[in-house]
């Protein structure tokens, strides 16, 4: 068998060093899948700075070393920075309209309708709103003089008269009926009044329940003649058919 050729090694070299590079590689992937694998996040913070892609907070929280001294001082400046290019990120997305269509139209429509609305406003109600308004000020202005006149009017004097007239009469007459109460026939007079006076005011509550009672019995004596009008038709109805049907068959029979 004759030797191989030089260009016969340099071909096997080449395949043997591009084998050896995919293998490689391969492995590399494979480390670091299980490496991914293997750091899960253990909590909800975790898992939230993973999926919203916070980089900062997981690079910087390994460089608090004396590799980096200044990292604990930038840190949160950093933090503030990214949460502020973050908007701007998802604000230029929304105004580009590449990345999400619908919320870019979604968005547009919005702000046309607010538009169209504005330009009616200003040119048709905004006028409208301002007469409401003046009225609505005037109404809440005299109520509130309404209100302060109704309470603390100059009618509170002549109301405040008027009740101490009335406190002295009273004061009159229990000073009047104390002095004839004083003596023994005073005193019977006016036991006996207060016996007739109760006496009356019973007699006159029992009537009206008594009346009430009445009414409440007619009106059950109506209900119930009515319930019996309405039976006995209803059994005349039906005697009239069944005789009407009784007929009807005779009449075939013949």
């Amino acid at each position: 068998k004759a030797p191989p050729g030089p260009d016969a090694l340099k071909l096997a070299r080449t395949y043997a060093k591009g084998h050896a590079h995919r293998v490689a590689f391969r492995r590399l992937v494979a480390e670091r899948r299980r490496a991914e694998f293997k750091h899960q996040p253990q909590t909800l913070k975790e898992a939230v700075v993973d999926a919203t892609g916070d980089i900062t907070s997981r690079v910087l929280k390994h460089f608090g070393t004396p590799l980096n001294p200044l990292a604990p001082l930038f840190q949160p400046v950093q933090r503030a920075l990214h949460a502020v290019a973050r908007g701007q990120r998802v604000v230029r997305a929304l105004l580009r309209g590449k990345d999400d269509p619908v919320a870019t139209a979604t968005a547009c429509g919005t702000l046309f309708a607010l538009a169209l609305f504005s330009f009616f406003y200003t040119e048709f109600l905004h006028a409208h709103v301002l007469v409401a308004l003046e009225f609505t000020r005037r109404g809440v202005v005299v109520f509130a003089y309404a209100l302060g006149f109704l309470l603390l009017g100059p009618q509170n004097y002549v109301f405040a008269i008027f009740r101490e007239r009335r406190r002295r009469e009273h004061v009159k007459t229990d000073a009047v009926t104390t002095g004839l109460a004083s003596t023994p026939e005073c005193h019977l007079a006016c036991t006996l009044q207060r016996f007739w006076r109760e006496k009356r005011r019973r007699r006159q509550s029992f009537a009206m329940k008594e009346s009430v009672c009445e009414k409440r019995d007619a009106a059950l004596r109506k209900r119930a003649a009515a319930r019996e009008k309405a039976a006995a038709a209803k059994a005349h109805s039906a005697a009239a058919a069944a005789r009407d049907r009784a007929h009807a068959q005779m009449e075939k029979a013949n």
